[in-house]
């Protein structure tokens, strides 16, 4: 999905726009599931995807349950520097044990991150990003 459709009841603003990806930036994928980098085709000019980069403008990161969420939102967080940081869930979880947003708010907090944007990535996905505390 390159650009979302009002028809769909998506806002119509192409993806890494709304993530907020710039040109140049390395976007980290953690976790992200198999052929991600396919819903957004249309990078700015020099940004890239990695999964292994140290240095990173934008981190989003797809916890897989929420105990993996409770376990590494600590060293996800500390390994930010200064980009910004997209925790994702899947859409419409209710069983015990996966994630919502509320669970996800709660461990980015946790961390001392605050929270700032959620947004739907795609029909599956939801994300809600955050960035290190002002101080």
């Amino acid at each position: 999905m390159a650009r979302e459709t009002r028809a769909g009841g998506y806002s119509g603003t192409p993806l890494a726009k709304k993530l907020g990806v710039k040109p140049g930036h390395v976007v980290r994928l953690v976790d992200a599931p198999a052929g991600f980098e396919r819903l957004l085709p249309d990078l700015p000019p020099g940004a890239r995807f990695s999964r292994t980069a140290r240095n990173r403008d934008l981190t989003l990161w797809f916890p897989k349950d929420a105990a993996d969420l409770r376990r590494r939102a600590g060293a996800i967080a500390s390994a930010l520097g200064e980009g910004g940081l997209w925790i994702c869930w899947r859409k419409g979880q209710t069983a015990p044990g996966t994630l919502r947003e509320d669970d996800v708010r709660d461990a980015g907090l946790g961390v001392g991150l605050v929270d700032y944007k959620v947004a739907a990535v795609d029909a599956v996905w939801s994300g809600l990003k955050f960035a290190r505390r002002r101080t």
